[in-house]
């Protein structure tokens, strides 16, 4: 298991702050990401994009300036970004998914 992976399966992002006193903001997000929606679905990491949930709907988690080109030609393919109040098709804030947990 990679150190990425390792991270993902702690779930908790202030763990992260323990084995690195500068975590990667991208493994911050996805850490975060992951944590919420890992707890009433199923995630696996996909060939394509950052986590695929209970097998249909794929992921890409970034800043605010993240864009579709991981997912392109992906129909169920969404951008999440951190730093947006609001999001707009298939860009959707990273906050909003605090409100699954």
């Amino acid at each position: 298991m990679g150190f990425f992976n390792l991270l993902i399966s702690l779930y908790n992002t202030n763990l992260m702050h323990c084995l690195t006193p500068h975590p990667e903001a991208g493994t911050v997000r996805e850490t975060y990401f992951a944590s919420q929606v890992g707890v009433g679905h199923k995630l696996s990491m996909p060939n394509q994009g950052d986590l695929l949930v209970d097998g249909k709907w794929l992921f890409e988690v970034g800043g605010k300036s993240k864009g579709f080109k991981q997912i392109k030609g992906i129909e169920d393919g969404y951008v999440v970004s951190d730093g947006i109040d609001i999001g707009h098709g298939k860009k959707i804030p990273l906050w909003l998914f605090g409100l699954l947990y």
